[in-house]
């Protein structure tokens, strides 16, 4: 009926019947279950570092609105494709007394697709625990006249450039258009970035980190809270692709990048709203380019985060042309070493006489997050004839403490702003309202409507 490589499972899920899609490898069907032959190999010093077991699984989000119907079973094989082309995404992350050890590709493999009789935003609110199971999970969200999918990601295993290479092969499956693999690295680590950097600036590098954390924390917060949290809703705002091409517009007139605008918006919406100034910040760097471009297609965790602090005291303007030179600044002196620096073991760290402002008893590093993952490729939502994408975003579940992460993209030329928050948390509307308003802000300085 559905050809090989997978079955069809039926459940019931909440009263309502879930339709479920089991990928199928054929090393031996024993019992009415599928064996997989047992591979495995050594989890990195990134995955490491991205694993929380206080937190659970972290897990990444990707939401691609729809029109049209998904054909199942199509969607079925093309998951199976992808996920026997790349082995980690037939894999698990097995740890030992809570320490990762390694992936390994064994046993039967659960349900990789879901329908669920849910809305895109309410199925992304809800908890999607990976552990025990491979990376990927594609969920149907059948509406009464189309689907929407999301795609659940452990964000161990990939970053958000590593989601849109997977789902750039899924579509591409989707279609029927033969695919090809990017080649992907021999290691998941990230050895080969301490090969480019010598001792001393991965020395300096930590001084200057030490130095400004102790700075510039403790802050104050505007909204302190636990950082436990119980039921999630998705809060989602668009810039429409006019709109934001006017503000884009004005970021170049301040020789600013959009992740310059995003960070001095983010700063203002947290200083107007009552944070302290200077407001410290965390984003994160996608550290492929340092690899070499062999590695834009690496399916795999290969981000880190890095800090800033941005005083919002004298204006929009002065804080984008702030955010525009610690830019510059940042990118000119090996970033990756900043970056990688959290990566680095406490016995190397010892030896080479590095102290990170991790290392500080007593000090408390949280503070607000903003991730923008630039601009989302137009392959990932290529499905073919039949199917037609109108948006997709990105979303995260992870909760520091004080705030969520909050997520940035563009597709199609729109700027799509997300987060998944405590349902009665009412910071982040606000925070997003006020950082749109900055945005817009832009381009009145620069056409001259208003002055600061």
């Amino acid at each position: 009926m559905f050809g090989a490589g997978y079955c069809l499972v039926v459940r019931k899920d909440c009263g309502l019947e879930a339709v479920m899609f089991q990928s199928v490898m054929f090393f031996g069907l024993v019992c009415g279950s599928i064996c997989v032959q047992s591979r495995s190999f050594s989890a990195s010093r990134l995955d490491a570092a991205q694993y929380s077991p206080t937190h659970g699984t972290y897990i990444i989000q990707c939401g691609i609105e729809c029109c049209g119907r998904f054909d199942l079973s199509r969607l079925a094989s093309a998951v199976f494709r992808v996920a026997t082309a790349l082995p980690l995404l037939s894999s698990r992350y097995v740890c030992e007394n809570g320490v990762p050890v390694r992936w390994e590709i064994t046993g039967d493999l659960p349900e990789m697709v879901t329908v669920r009789y849910r809305s895109l935003p309410e199925e992304a609110a809800l908890p999607h625990r990976m552990e025990g199971r491979p990376p990927l999970h594609v969920i149907v969200c059948r509406m009464r006249d189309h689907d929407d999918l999301l795609v659940v990601m452990d964000h161990v295993a990939t970053d958000a450039r590593g989601m849109f290479v997977v789902l750039s092969l899924l579509a591409d499956a989707y279609a029927g258009r033969e695919f090809s693999v990017p080649d992907q690295p021999e290691s998941r680590g990230i050895e080969k970035l301490f090969e480019q950097v010598s001792p001393d600036v991965l020395r300096a590098a930590a001084e200057r980190s030490r130095q400004e954390a102790c700075l510039y924390y403790p802050w104050a917060s505007p909204f302190t809270r636990a950082g436990a949290h119980g039921s999630l809703r998705i809060v989602h705002r668009v810039i429409s692709s006019e709109d934001f091409l006017r503000i884009h517009a004005a970021a170049r007139s301040f020789g600013a990048t959009v992740q310059d605008i995003l960070l001095a918006a983010f700063a203002s919406a947290l200083q107007t709203l009552g944070s302290s100034d200077p407001v410290p910040l965390e984003s994160v760097m996608d550290l492929r380019p340092v690899f070499g471009p062999g590695a834009s297609g690496w399916v795999g965790n290969f981000s880190a985060n890095y800090r800033l602090t941005l005083s919002c005291r004298d204006g929009m303007r002065e804080t984008v042309l702030q955010s525009a030179d610690f830019g510059r600044s940042f990118k000119a002196n090996h970033p990756e070493a900043v970056c990688a620096l959290r990566f680095l073991d406490s016995s190397v760290r010892r030896e080479m006489d590095i102290l990170l402002p991790e290392d500080v008893p007593g000090l408390d590093l949280r503070s607000p997050f903003l991730s923008n993952v630039g601009v989302i490729p137009s392959s990932v939502g290529s499905f073919g004839d039949g199917i037609t994408v109108s948006a997709v975003w990105i979303v995260t579940d992870f909760v520091s403490g004080r705030y969520p992460s909050l997520v940035a993209g563009t597709w199609n030329g729109s700027l799509h702003l997300s987060a998944a928050v405590s349902f009665a948390d009412t910071s982040v509307d606000r925070i997003f309202d006020q950082m749109i308003s900055s945005l817009f802000s832009l381009v009145d300085l620069k056409e001259g409507h208003i002055s600061e």
